[in-house]
């Protein structure tokens, strides 16, 4: 798969994606009364959506005109409560309401799919026996095929144990946390004896942004040379409970990028288009255009405006087409990266 997409090539992939996405919107709008409803409000006729569709007048779902407007089962698409396998929320840090991502059985069942892709991209777990070790909170799990995953949440004592006991069996283990907790599990880990080094761990981050000071505290304190180990890395993940899990990732080549905006105002100003954001050191991610289908609306002179996603799963039970995240970003073309 990650082969077939490198010989497809950025252009294809985001044409693709853009084909996609008028599927999954057409697909809301046969499915989802809450969507129905929006799209006529917007003086969009559902039965006329297609690629000829100004994409101008569709709406941009937030969780306030969706979740706090509307009852699941408008905006569900019609399925009985027991082909429901999993339920995940939001955050909730608007303060009013949460949103839900729900699970039907066979969606579950394939999850794996999207997490071992993004594992074999970056740790080539297909040939290194690997152990993953999920802190994250909030209910969020893994499922996988390529990996031994241990779902553990925030116990950093079972978590260290796990590394310790079980890791040794492994060639590379992955510790999947947030920037808040690994304090904590970090302090565990030296009380405990784990060693690092010897479980070749790398660590990837999600719930917050990741900043540098952070990632050379991780990485000094885990033995970890992040700018020349070409094994173990400490890089992040952004996910929205309401869509799904790693919808933008680093690579080593984003990581090395955002590092060296530190000290390269060329490169800050390409990838930027200012270097006078670089008090924010905005993350620099990659995303699959075969998962998701991305937009920033409204940008400002330097190119960032608000995060718009459109996951192109025909499966989902609450389809979200063009949700606007609440974070802001910017695209970089790949003549720009060239």
């Amino acid at each position: 798969m990650l082969s077939q997409g490198r010989r497809m090539g950025s252009h294809r992939m985001l044409a693709i994606s853009k084909s996609r996405a008028i599927h999954a919107i057409r697909d809301a709008a046969r499915l989802s009364l809450a969507y129905r409803t929006l799209l006529q409000e917007h003086g969009v006729d559902p039965a006329q959506l297609g690629p000829q569709t100004d994409w101008n007048l569709l709406p941009v779902l937030t969780k306030a005109n969706t979740f706090e407007r509307f009852t699941l089962a408008q905006l569900s698409r019609p399925m009985p409560a027991n082909l429901l396998a999993d339920v995940l929320t939001s955050s909730g840090r608007s303060g009013r309401s949460y949103g839900f991502r729900l699970t039907a059985r066979k969606e579950h069942e394939e999850a794996w799919f999207s997490i071992d892709l993004g594992l074999q991209d970056v740790f080539d777990v297909d040939e290194k026996p690997t152990l993953l070790v999920n802190c994250l909170p909030m209910g969020v799990v893994f499922h996988s095929r390529a990996v031994a995953v241990a779902n553990v949440s925030v116990r950093e004592d079972m978590a260290c144990s796990i590394l310790r006991d079980v890791g040794p069996g492994f060639q590379q283990t992955v510790l999947c946390t947030d920037p808040l907790f690994i304090r904590r599990l970090l302090d565990e880990a030296r009380r405990a004896g784990v060693d690092w080094r010897a479980l070749n761990t790398s660590v990837i981050v999600g719930e917050e942004v990741l900043v540098e000071a952070q990632r050379d505290y991780i990485a000094a304190r885990m033995g970890i040379d992040i700018d020349r180990d070409p094994r173990r890395i400490v890089g992040s993940s952004f996910g929205v409970g309401e869509l799904g899990l790693n919808l933008l990732f680093e690579t080593r080549e984003t990581i090395r990028m955002r590092r060296a905006m530190r000290t390269q105002l060329a490169l800050a100003q390409l990838l930027c288009g200012s270097a006078a954001v670089l008090y924010a050191m905005p993350s620099v991610f990659c995303y699959n255009p075969l998962r998701t289908h991305i937009e920033v609306l409204n940008p400002d002179a330097n190119g960032f405006g608000e995060l718009c996603i459109t996951m192109l799963d025909s499966h989902a039970v609450i389809a979200l087409p063009r949700y606007a995240t609440g974070d802001l970003g910017r695209l970089v073309s790949p003549q720009e990266t060239a």
